[in-house]
């Protein structure tokens, strides 16, 4: 019988390592899905890390993202969990990000 479990996700694999900004973002597989947790987690250091860099304020990534300021200040300070729609679109804004810096 073969393993049908589905293989990490490729993308954003050194997000949670703190300091590398998001036009570092690694392309490389993930090792487990251990190490997606521990991404999702450090999203809202990523988002405020890579808002700063692209010298954002909160209103203006807001508007960019979708979202609503109170919802992304909430969320950069760590009180607001986010669905998985929400999540979606910030992956998206940073994907674009880290494009448009690189």
């Amino acid at each position: 019988m073969r393993n049908n479990v589905p293989k990490p996700p490729t993308r954003l694999a050194n997000a949670h390592r703190v300091g590398t900004g998001a036009a570092a973002l690694a392309r490389a597989p993930l090792r487990s899905y251990t190490e997606l947790i521990e991404i999702l987690q450090s999203l809202p250091l990523l988002v405020r890390e890579t808002r700063r860099a692209r010298g954002l304020n909160l209103r203006d990534a807001a508007d960019e993202i979708g979202f609503s300021f109170n919802t992304l200040s909430r969320f950069e300070r760590g009180q607001h969990d986010l669905q998985l729609s929400n999540v979606v679109m910030l992956l998206r804004w940073l994907d674009s990000s880290a494009r448009s810096t690189a």
